[in-house]
């Protein structure tokens, strides 16, 4: 129900909403970007809706510490969606499992089961959505291994005690794969996450074509932070990219 305050022509904008984890914050206005958003966006009612941690394993249970599922499945009727989801499961997700719990798990067959979370997810919240969008994960931006060690240990051994998460950095810093390695993971993940997309007849999208440096065939320097960090460096250009690759896709409101 729109509020009594909500203004006229605000309440009669067709509903577009994006879901997705912290990654998801890149689709947040900014006022350097008004032109543009009244160009291409005037005709929606946008909301950006993060849940910092979330993941695409989440996604189809109903009781999670974050209420992610009941949240989408309580906003998104009669919307246009996107979901932004993956990036934690892809990155830090995937160690966990193989760090901290020790699972003997290939990052494909992990892929496999991302991929049929999502599509039960799809298949029983979003279809009472007017279209669904699924953005695929971005490249990663650990560049240095030894930065990238240190920041994916201290989030996978947060709640663990000190000895272990002494012995898991030991083990992460002899298993975890290549900056090159790593971004081909994202790079399956993304595609499987396409196939299943085209399958389900619902809109896929991601950045790379944007973010990824031709000759290196990783992520491009000027997006990387220099914090131990694993998103991409917040600017207004990478805000409008964003935009700019979904609005290609976005149906007339």
């Amino acid at each position: 129900m729109n509020s009594s305050t909500e203004p006229k022509d605000r309440a009669n904008k067709q509903k577009l909403n994006v879901y997705g984890d912290s990654h998801a914050r890149f689709f947040r206005q900014v006022p350097e970007l008004s032109r543009f958003w009244k160009k291409n966006l005037g005709g929606f009612n946008v909301k950006v809706r993060f849940f910092g941690g979330s993941t695409v394993l989440g996604l189809p249970r109903r009781k999670t510490t974050l209420s992610v599922n009941t949240e989408i499945a309580e906003t998104v009727a009669d919307s246009v969606a996107v979901l932004n989801f993956g990036q934690v499961d892809v990155e830090l997700g995937f160690f966990y499992r193989k760090v901290v719990k020790g699972e003997d798990l290939e990052f494909a067959d992990f892929c496999d089961v991302l991929v049929s979370a999502y599509q039960q997810f799809l298949e029983s919240t979003m279809t009472v959505a007017r279209a669904v969008f699924v953005k695929g994960v971005n490249p990663p931006v650990l560049l240095p291994q030894d930065k990238a060690v240190d920041y994916i240990a201290r989030i996978i051994s947060a709640k663990q005690e000190r000895h272990k998460h002494t012995d898991q950095l030991e083990l992460l810093r002899e298993t975890l794969p290549s900056i090159k390695e790593r971004t081909e993971m994202s790079r399956l993940f993304n595609a499987k996450l396409a196939t299943m997309c085209e399958a389900l007849d619902i809109g896929y999208f991601d950045l790379w074509g944007v973010l990824v440096n031709k000759r290196t065939g990783r992520v491009h320097e000027r997006h990387v932070p220099a914090r131990k960090n694993h998103h991409l460096v917040d600017s207004v250009w990478i805000r409008k990219q964003h935009w700019k690759e979904l609005v290609k896709h976005l149906p007339q409101p």
